[in-house]
């Protein structure tokens, strides 16, 4: 039983790094850096949180919620079409964690630049310390 519960931490491991990759390169969350034997030593013993993603090794999905991005959440673990409308290539980010696929080249989100001109006023003075 020791060793299913090993394999199963495994592969609950391989999915938390895959989602928090896809986490960090479409919506800037952290990767973890840990190795992938730490992840699965931890999530073996039981209901943990990785930076603000809950994992807990019996339940399917085995990631619960994530605190810090649950739109991203919604979209990729729930599977929700309309939770991140500006996600492009959700389909592929969905394959990426789910099935071990490619990792889609895109950052993920397409965000307009923010012309931020009208909040500056030139005649403030900015001191230096």
């Amino acid at each position: 039983m020791e060793k299913l519960t090993r394999i199963r931490a495994e592969r609950v491991a391989e999915l938390l790094r895959r989602y928090m990759w896809a986490r960090c390169r479409c919506v800037d969350g952290e990767a973890t850096g840990e190795a992938l034997s730490e992840l699965t030593s931890r999530v073996q013993w039981g209901p943990c949180e990785f930076d603000g993603v809950r994992v807990e090794l019996h339940l399917e999905s085995p990631i619960v919620w994530d605190r810090n991005q649950p739109e991203f959440f919604s979209a990729i673990i729930e599977r929700d079409d309309t939770a991140m409308l500006r996600l492009s290539d959700l389909d592929c980010w969905r394959n990426y964690v789910h099935c071990n696929g490619p990792m889609p080249k895109d950052r993920g989100l397409k965000l307009q630049p923010i012309v931020r001109g009208a909040d500056r006023h030139y005649d403030e003075r900015i001191d230096v310390i």
